[in-house]
């Protein structure tokens, strides 16, 4: 959900500058100008104007395009001609050239594009890093008690204490999610009024189309997530996709072990990094409870299991997920949690 938002917002800042770069330019002229609506105490006493125009490309076909302007009631204050850029294999999607500029909007938005990935994206921090960053601050400190504090970070989470932590952990998922959807709606608020200016109709349909839209991915996002199943793997396979229509070359970009969950009759689909995917075997019984991603198997084996934070895969005597420092739950209590 994160990813496909980040790709709109990034399609939506690198639209104009696209054009500027990889587009062909053209003299549009403007053909109307019409004020839409009433004037606006909140900017002014402005009006938003609605302003088409036309031009011609360059193999003599003529195309029509579209834009709006917050000006006063004597004008749009657009020029009536001036240089247009438009995307030679679809001339519909064309722009005038100085709107297509980049400027602090689009600085802004990607901005926080790369604040959102950073936020959501995984720690790639490890356990020895983290004790050796403690160790140089407290340098000082007696060895004695360093290798202390050592052994009990490196113990893992009793029956108790699993149970405590998954229950904190279901609780500040909620508020982090929710807090999130809460967070956004403002800066995506923002984000349109720098674009357009102003607050009118087009404005708040905008916002609650994007309202919508996340909620309806959030609450779906955290239906799968907030499901407990028991299942078996069914089936092992590398999906892949085409991703040059010119060629045939193809890019592997999932590895999903398909599980049957028998609680729901249904089959379920994840997607897996490539150390998820050997971790499995066809016909393991495996389990999830509510409020973490990644599966587990019913029964230990070998020398590794699963983070169910984040789906990396640990030693077996580990006691803190070096990628997203969860720390490590008692597995036989994750089985009582399935109830």
């Amino acid at each position: 959900m994160v990813y496909l938002i980040a790709f709109v917002m990034v399609a939506y800042g690198f639209y104009g500058p696209m054009l500027l770069l990889f587009g062909e330019s053209s003299i549009y002229q403007v053909t109307s100008a019409q004020r839409t609506g009433g004037a606006r105490p909140g900017n002014q006493m402005r009006y938003l104007w609605a302003v088409h125009y036309d031009f011609t490309t360059q193999d003599g076909r003529q195309y029509s395009g579209y834009t709006t302007a917050l000006a006063y009631d004597f004008g749009p204050g657009i020029p009536s001609t001036g240089r247009v850029v438009y995307l030679p294999a679809f001339p519909d999607m064309n722009m005038i050239a100085e709107e297509a500029t980049p400027g602090a909007g689009h600085a802004a938005l990607f901005a926080f594009v790369a604040l959102l990935l950073w936020l959501t994206g995984p720690r790639k921090s490890t356990v020895k890093g983290a004790r050796a960053g403690r160790n140089t601050r407290v340098q000082k400190r007696s060895t004695g008690k360093q290798q202390a504090g050592i052994r009990q970070e490196a113990k893992a989470l009793s029956p108790e204490q699993t149970i405590a932590w998954i229950r904190t952990y279901r609780r500040h998922a909620r508020i982090y999610a929710w807090g999130f959807f809460l967070v956004m709606i403002p800066i995506v608020f923002g984000i349109i009024w720098l674009d357009v200016r102003t607050i009118d109709e087009d404005v708040l349909y905008s916002l609650a189309f994007f309202v919508v839209v996340f909620l309806a991915l959030a609450i779906w996002s955290r239906r799968g997530t907030t499901r407990s199943w028991r299942g078996v793997v069914r089936d092992k396979y590398i999906k892949t996709r085409r991703v040059d229509r010119g060629s045939v070359l193809t890019h592997k970009v999932a590895e999903t072990p398909v599980i049957d969950v028998e609680a729901s009759g249904r089959d379920v689909s994840l997607r897996v990094p490539d150390a998820l995917f050997d971790y499995f075997s066809v016909g393991d019984p495996v389990f999830k409870i509510s409020g973490f991603d990644w599966p587990e198997k019913f029964e230990l084996d070998g020398e590794s299991r699963v983070c169910i934070v984040c789906g990396n895969i640990l030693d077996i005597d580990a006691a803190v997920c070096p990628r997203c420092r969860a720390p490590v739950p008692d597995h036989a209590t994750l089985l009582q949690q399935l109830g």
